[in-house]
Formats: structure tokens, sequence, C-alpha cells
């Protein structure tokens, strides 16, 4: 199950949560419990989501989505 990154819009707590990618419940903050979180996404994520990769682990884009 992969971990995800989320930053707490009340008390500004960063805190990570392991999770299913298809699961939409919005996690609370373990510090104030407040539901107004967003996840913060990585570098590398916003890298792939902007070049079309899948996600794919090849350095030289065999996947077919632009990896670099």
């Amino acid at each position: 199950m992969p971990s995800y990154d989320f930053e707490c819009k009340e008390c500004g707590k960063v805190f990570t949560i392991r999770k299913s990618m298809n699961e939409k419940v919005v996690p609370a903050c373990p510090i104030c419990e407040s539901t107004n979180t967003s996840r913060k996404w990585s570098a590398t994520e916003l890298k792939a989501q902007s070049s079309g990769c899948s996600g794919c682990s090849s350095s030289k884009g065999s996947c077919g989505g632009g990896c670099s």
C-alpha cells in the first residue's frame, strides 16, 4: 500500500498515511483532528503527471509515457 503526505490547513502539520490508491477518504490531522487537509505532491509525482508517465521505473522512457 502506498504512502502519501498530507498537510493540515488548520495547524500546518505535515503527516504521512498509508492508504489504497482507490480510497477516497480525506484523512484527519493526527494533531488537531481537522479534516481540512490536502495532499502534498512530490516533485517526482508532479514530473510524472506533466510528462504523461504512468509511473514506470524505466530511466529510458520505455513505458511510452515520457519518463526520464
